[in-house]
């Protein structure tokens, strides 16, 4: 960037005959920050100085009269043209230029000793990161541990619970088979009785009699133990609840109808645990297609 100061009153194509001054009294004092130029411009019109200054560069022209001054300066620092500041009184230009600022370059031991503070830092950074991290992972062992303990003790209780569910239901079944088993031997003991008689009076009424009795009494404890005959005699064939063994080939009966059964089929609690076994009608025009 270059700042021109005053160009505008200079004359661009200023006389040949002019004669050129190329070097003008000036004097330059520098500081850190800046940079003072001053030059004994004697005669010269303000309006006829030119000053351009470009980086570290600068250039002055001046023309009085028949003499012309011409001036290129290499700063010894490079400077900011927006700063510059020119004065113009009694024959002397006063121009000063800030300079533009540059970082320090710093000293070997300045760069070890900021790294050193960096590294320190960073090494306290994860010191505490690292604390944090193993807190954490304290925290959570220690939850865990907690949540393995409580299904331990969870896992544990149901083992207890199925076992003492299975002891149940044995003792349980055990139990209706001991309330099954003396019903039974009551049945027992009928029949002992009802045989007993049969030899004393040696009559067949009184073994028949008897012999009813104990099946009553059979049917009773079935009963009981909600187990219940299926139909069968003059049913219709539902093959849900009978087997059929023998089929009768006849019209004078309605198909399917149960004319006789060879085994009683029974249910318990409703559901079907042996099927009766029976013989059904069937129609003669079926007859030819079985065999």
């Amino acid at each position: 960037m270059e700042c021109n100061l005053m160009s505008d009153k200079i004359n661009p194509n200023p006389d040949e005959n002019i004669n050129v001054q190329r070097e003008p009294m000036l004097d330059i004092i520098e500081d850190d920050n800046s940079i003072s130029i001053t030059v004994e411009l004697p005669g010269v019109d303000k309006e006829n100085i030119e000053l351009i200054v470009e980086k570290n560069l600068l250039t002055l022209s001046a023309t009085e009269a028949t003499r012309r001054y011409h001036k290129k300066l290499q700063l010894s620092s490079e400077v900011d043209p927006e700063t510059a500041e020119a004065t113009y009184r009694n024959g002397v230009l006063d121009v000063v230029l800030d300079k533009v600022k540059k970082a320090k370059t710093k000293e070997p031991t300045e760069i070890i000793i900021e790294l050193e503070s960096k590294f320190k830092r960073l090494g306290e950074e994860k010191d505490k990161i690292i604390t944090e991290l193993q807190t954490q992972l304290k925290e959570k062992g220690n939850l865990a541990d907690d949540y393995l303990n409580k299904l331990q003790r969870i896992q544990s209780d149901f083992q207890n619970y199925k076992q003492r569910v299975a002891t149940e239901k044995e003792m349980d079944i055990e139990k209706a088979k001991e309330e099954l088993i003396l019903r039974t031997i009551e049945v027992l003991d009928n029949f002992d009785r009802a045989l007993e008689a049969g030899k004393q009076t040696k009559g067949k009424n009184a073994l028949l009699k008897g012999i009813e009795m104990i099946h009553k009494q059979l049917q009773d404890v079935l009963k009981l133990e909600c187990v219940e005959p299926i139909d069968a005699i003059g049913q219709k064939f539902d093959p849900e609840l009978h087997e059929i063994v023998f089929k009768e080939f006849t019209d004078d009966q309605p198909e399917d109808t149960i004319i006789e059964e060879f085994q009683k089929g029974y249910t318990y609690k409703s559901k079907l645990i042996r099927p009766a076994k029976v013989k059904v009608v069937k129609p003669k025009s079926e007859e030819k297609k079985e065999k």
